[in-house]
């Protein structure tokens, strides 16, 4: 035998002794750990360097010699850096093995990892999700002539920190005016636990900076680091705002604003109902270096508003409410400070809050400034700021109207009806038309004053009792303000469930009562706050007054009206001849109205839910000669456009029947209950078309009423839409129509 071949077959077992060792064999048990798979007990590690002992395994369970060969090739500590979310954990080999390994390769879950080979300490470093991640190692021998493989892993129980990574501190967001003095680096510091206090560099865009000041108005992005003897480092990016300075001379300027949501939930809807409630026009007075700020509040939604406080760079200022103009006047130190604006919303039992922004280069001065200051209304001297500005307004006879006036005014509509009827006996009902006034009581969690103040502003308190053949029917009134929120009503009488009629064009519900003394508690799922308010009405006997016989039953009341009409036309229906622009008149046209239930269908739930969230779940239903028509409920429609819809694969031809409020009405004809109905729209803060199956449940058709007209029934609602703000800031700090406070 040749000396080379000799000394080929001796260093073939030295490299194999080294490797498998002598002595018992001693098992590493890994295995029940998966590849890749994380332990909590890296949850949380900051930024640093660390060492931990590792546990490594043999590729094939079971095999002792392959296990003692597993930990002989590598070292038993293992270093891992952390730093920006990433780990990059480094191997040491055995140094005496080192030079006979070659092709090393490292995977992780099954993908391979790049690794950095570092043969001055005989050691591979690699990036993996965690430091406590399982990964594969391979490596070829060459004295052996083949491949070995072996897993690693870090025992995160013997975690030791040896260089945590520094921190810079007190870096944040800078705004200034154009001229202040500026110092980028006032307050800021970087510490580490081993260098101490650290230099603290900075990179970015200071040219906006001269000779200490900023001069030149713009957002700067400008990034602070710091770096350790051992190289880690930190960086903090924030934005330098220098604002344009404003100069405005003595004199009253009409000028714009804008407004910023300031509080939890969605910003961009949060900044669209706050846009809403304050008008976009304001006003500032500049005398003697005392500037004084008038903001004006839109007139649809300043009866829902109390309790105005204002706070000015910080500090809370006091604040001149005039009721009769809907403004709210103080002062600010510079024509650049900070404003936000706080309100409580009596409807919703929360304060919302907004920063308000005077935009300058939008200013016009009043050239009879001293004139308009002068003017009747402009001093609101008669209100005291501190007081409940909200308390309450006078009218001509002293009393006081507290709460909303549109349900004021509404309520005063009511009373009017019927006012020439008589007050008659709740247990001698005859047949006739009755008007009752009701109480209500709010039932669910939170503050009940609070619910029970939202309920009433919500109904009428004055209802409507028809009484024919011993058949009792109450029809309860809504509120216009309200209405239009409020989807899918339920009735419940004596604990049981009833059918109740509801009625957009008049803001009505009907439904049976057996008796004045019944439990009646109405439901009513609330739009824009996604969940359902209940409260409960009880009818006042004292109060139940018999209307003259100019009124007619409420049953006959739509029909007989709709028949003199004749040839009829209506915003908010929809003729039966589907585009005919006469009709003979004494052809008569019979007709039965349903509601029905449907179904969405989408191949997600997310997108179940969100096409629930837009599509009512109650839809009405017309039969008219040998013909059906469907109507479907939209609401949120200012948050959606382009609305399609097909019907057994064909484009149908919808008519708008209604568009108010936030919702908007559909109507199209189907051939039969089982028609395939899609619906596509374009949801526009999603920046794209939403397509859903719209299934209707036969099972849940209810019959409504006969109808003889000429023209369809109307299905629309006449409601404005203009206190879409009021509930629509629901949804920005609450899913809930009342939360309750916290102790």
């Amino acid at each position: 035998m040749g000396r080379k071949k000799i000394n080929k077959i001796l260093g073939y077992a030295l490299v194999t002794s080294m490797l498998v060792g002598v002595g018992a064999d001693t098992v590493y048990a890994a295995t029940n750990i998966n590849i890749g798979t994380a332990i909590v007990r890296s949850e949380g590690l900051r930024d640093g360097i660390y060492e931990a002992n590792n546990v490594t395994s043999y590729v094939e369970e079971g095999n002792s010699t392959g296990e003692n060969m597993a930990r002989n090739a590598v070292g038993e500590k293992t270093k891992f850096r952390i730093e920006d979310g990433k780990t990059l954990m480094t191997v040491y080999f055995n140094s005496s093995l080192y030079g006979f390994m070659n092709n090393i390769e490292v995977s992780a879950g099954g993908e391979a990892l790049k690794i950095e080979e570092n043969k001055d300490d005989k050691s591979i470093t690699f990036e993996v999700p965690s430091p406590d991640t399982k990964v594969k190692i391979g490596l070829f021998i060459t004295m052996m002539g083949r491949k070995v493989e072996l897993f690693l892993v870090n025992d995160m129980n013997t975690v030791n920190l040896l260089d945590e990574a520094p921190t810079i501190n007190n870096a944040k967001d800078i705004s200034v005016t154009q001229g202040d003095a500026i110092d980028l680096l006032s307050g800021v510091i970087g510490t580490d636990k081993e260098d101490s206090n650290l230099k603290v560099e900075i990179s970015g865009d200071t040219s906006f900076i001269k000779d200490g000041k900023a001069e030149i108005p713009g957002v700067y992005p400008i990034t602070y680091k710091v770096t350790d003897s051992s190289g880690q480092f930190d960086e903090k990016t924030v934005n330098v705002t220098v604002n344009k300075k404003t100069t405005l001379g003595d004199g009253s300027y009409t000028l714009k604003n804008t407004v910023q949501y300031v509080g939890q939930g969605n910003m961009e809807t949060g900044n669209s109902m706050a846009r809403k409630v304050l008008s976009e026009d304001s006003r500032i007075d500049i005398s003697n270096g005392k500037n004084t700020v008038t903001l004006t509040f839109n007139s649809e939604l300043y009866a829902f508003l109390k309790n105005f406080n204002v706070t000015v760079d910080g500090e809370k200022v006091e604040a001149e409410v005039n009721k009769d103009n809907r403004t709210i006047k103080f002062n600010i130190p510079d024509l650049n400070s900070d404003i936000v604006v706080s309100t409580l919303v009596s409807m919703m039992g929360k304060e919302v809050s907004f920063k308000t922004t005077l935009n300058y280069d939008t200013a016009k001065k009043l050239e009879d400034n001293l004139e308009e200051n002068n003017k009747p209304g402009n001093e609101g001297n008669e209100n005291i700021p501190g007081e409940n500005e909200n308390s309450g307004n006078q009218d001509n006879s002293g009393n006081t109207n507290s709460g909303s006036n549109g349900s004021a005014n509404e309520d005063k509509e009511n009373e009017s009806e019927g006012s020439s009827g008589e007050i008659v006996d709740a247990n001698q009902l005859k047949n006739g038309i009755y008007n009752i006034k009701n109480d209500v009581s709010y039932i669910g969690d939170g503050n009940q004053d609070v619910g029970n103040d939202m309920a009433r502003k919500a109904l009428s308190k004055n209802s409507k009792l028809e009484v024919k053949d011993d058949k009792k029917i109450l029809t309860l009134k809504f509120n216009e303000e309200q209405f239009s929120f409020f989807k899918d009503f339920r009735i419940t009488v004596n604990g049981k469930d009833v059918v109740a009629t509801p009625n957009e064009a008049d803001r009505t519900i009907s439904f049976e009562i057996p008796s004045l003394d019944a439990d009646i508690v109405v439901t009513a799922f609330v739009s824009v706050m996604g969940r359902d308010v209940s409260f409960k009405t009880i009818l006042n006997k004292g109060t139940l007054e018999l209307v003259s016989g100019e009124d007619k039953p409420a049953i006959e009341e739509e029909n007989k009206s709709e028949e003199s009409n004749g040839t009829s036309s209506s915003n908010n229906g929809s003729s039966a001849n589907e585009g005919n622009s006469t009709v003979t008149e004494n052809k008569v046209t019979k007709g039965k109205l349903y509601t029905i239930e449907n179904k969405v269908v989408h191949k997600s739930q997310t997108g179940v839910d969100m096409a629930r969230k837009y599509l009512n779940k109650i839809s009405d239903l017309e039969e008219i000669d040998g013909k059906t028509y469907l109507t479907l409920t939209f609401t949120g429609q200012e948050f959606m456009k382009d609305h399609k819809i097909t019907v057994n694969g064909k484009d149908a031809n919808y008519k708008v029947v209604s568009k108010n409020g936030d919702s908007i009405k559909l109507r199209f004809e189907i051939p039969n209950l089982d028609a395939d109905i899609k619906v596509s729209l374009y949801v526009i803060p999603m920046g794209r078309n939403v397509e859903f199956n719209v299934e209707l449940l036969k099972d849940t058709k209810k019959f409504v009423k006969d109808f003889t007209v000429s023209s369809l029934p109307q299905t629309g609602s006449p409601i404005g839409g203009n206190s879409v703000a009021l509930l629509g800031m629901a949804m920005m700090g609450a899913s809930m129509f009342i939360r309750k406070r916290e102790e």
